[in-house]
């Protein structure tokens, strides 16, 4: 009984119990910190800059994930200071989370400090999409 657990269970690992949202997000994830930054001027974005190791951001990125899954063409980047050091001092950050919108010359037209609804979220995303 206990070798029918065990398989069941590596099973289940090997089984791929996957998730759609995540997948996509692990895609946008494929843009690189460089690719995101070249992005600025270029077209209208917003970014989310956080930690992995920080409760709200990782809260912030899964809604951003959640809205990436239904719309992968939303203007919203994810950067992780974990991973990139050299956005601190790039995009003036104090506290994270801070989310930073662009238009499409480049030029910063919100900066927010602190979680967002997904609502919020949704608005300023709209408002920087009109921003072409």
């Amino acid at each position: 009984m206990v070798i029918l657990k065990w398989i069941f269970f590596i099973g289940l690992i090997f089984a791929g119990c996957s998730n759609p949202a995540q997948e996509q997000a692990t895609q946008k994830e494929l843009i690189t910190y460089d690719k995101i930054v070249a992005k600025i001027g270029q077209e209208p974005l917003v970014l989310e800059i956080g930690a992995s190791s920080c409760q709200s951001c990782k809260a912030m990125k899964a809604m951003i994930d959640r809205l990436l899954y239904n719309n992968p063409n939303l203007p919203i980047h994810v950067v992780d200071v974990n991973d990139n050091r050299e956005a601190i001092e790039r995009f003036k950050i104090q506290i994270i989370p801070t989310q930073v919108a662009y238009n499409a010359q480049g030029e910063e037209i919100f900066r927010h400090i602190g979680t967002l609804s997904e609502d919020q979220l949704l608005e300023l995303i709209k408002n920087v999409q009109k921003e072409r």
